[in-house]
């Protein structure tokens, strides 16, 4: 039987700093109003891509094709915490790496794999 899945830690905004964060905002932000809660740093998917093979630890070549590419995908897409950093006072404490490295070790231990 698979274990229950448990949340990403970062995507908590750390745990009780998470807890704290929701109860900021609903003390200090303006109902109906969207608060991204993000690093506000521009990542490419394919850094993303290979970071996940290094954490993996696995020999792939990671090739963009250019023929796949298409002129109307955005080219870099990011949040922008400005809002929720003014209205709370938080900041990321997470790297994305660290983020990664636990959502795979999560997904593996989820599979069953030492």
């Amino acid at each position: 039987m698979a274990r229950p899945r448990k949340p990403d830690v970062c995507v908590l905004g750390g745990g009780m700093w998470g807890v704290v964060l929701a109860q900021h905002l609903a003390e200090r932000g303006a109902p109906g109003e969207i608060y991204n809660v993000c690093s506000g740093t521009p990542v490419r998917m394919a850094d993303v891509l290979r970071q996940l093979v290094m954490i993996a630890r696995v020999g792939l070549e990671i090739r963009e094709d250019p023929a796949l590419m298409r002129g109307i995908d955005t080219p870099i897409v990011y949040g922008d915490n400005a809002k929720v950093r003014a209205a709370t006072g938080w900041a990321p404490t997470f790297t994305l790496a660290r983020s990664l490295r636990d959502i795979y070790e999560d997904a593996r231990a989820s599979a069953g794999v030492p």
